[in-house]
């Protein structure tokens, strides 16, 4: 504060700690990350490798100091996926940077389930790991806003509804279909779901209602 308090502009004083970081503070120091990102030279941070191999302290060092990156915390997100295949990483820094969870089809979307690389592993991203840890993600949420819904996700907790229900568990997953059925209904006016999607909800009612009345389920 006295080394601020003598600096009568701001822009000045934003300038000297710019050339002081840049000339004196190693790279992949999150000293010289803060500093940056406080004098606004989001340009200069991410050059090199160094900041992606200790991620975790810059992370820890601007959350810390309450530095307001949210933009920051996007590219670190895209250089971990890009260059270092560090899905989970990149996810996390999309959380902090408070990216929307997106569609597949959305070739710019970077969350679509947690922990998944729809980018690469277009086949192998939908499991039940990723998916129950979406569904964590959207009760966190829900727990401030009870009305809360991730619209792109029902899909995707329909086909672990599926996968439920071939396993025999039909009591959890007709609590699943219900979850879902109640987000289509508070969010239909706002989203456009997809008629096929749609249509194997109501097929699936209909054959677990018969299943109750036989014992048995098939879809």
């Amino acid at each position: 504060m006295v080394i601020a308090s003598s600096f009568p502009n701001p822009e000045v004083m934003r300038s000297a700690l710019s050339n002081f970081s840049l000339s004196s503070i190693p790279e992949g120091s999150p000293l010289r990350t803060m500093s940056l990102l406080w004098c606004g030279r989001n340009q200069d941070i991410f050059n090199g490798d160094h900041i992606l191999d200790r991620w975790r302290e810059h992370i820890g060092s601007l959350i810390a100091n309450k530095v307001n990156t949210k933009s920051a915390y996007g590219v670190l997100g895209d250089k971990l996926w890009s260059q270092q295949r560090q899905v989970e990483a990149a996810h996390f820094c999309y959380l902090l940077a408070e990216h929307d969870f997106d569609s597949f089809d959305n070739p710019h979307s970077r969350l679509v389930l947690l922990g998944g690389d729809h980018k690469t592993r277009r086949s192998s991203f939908i499991n039940t790991e990723t998916i129950r840890s979406t569904e964590v993600m959207e009760y966190a949420k829900s727990l401030s806003n009870p009305q809360y819904t991730m619209s792109q996700f029902q899909a995707y907790k329909f086909v672990y509804m599926l996968y439920l229900a071939d396993l025999g568990l039909m009591d959890t997953a007709k609590k699943y279909h219900t979850a879902i059925e109640n987000s289509i209904s508070r969010n239909r006016s706002s989203h456009n779901y997809n008629p096929l999607f749609l249509a194997y909800m109501e097929e699936f009612k209909q054959r677990s209602n018969f299943a109750t009345k036989t014992g048995g389920f098939e879809f």
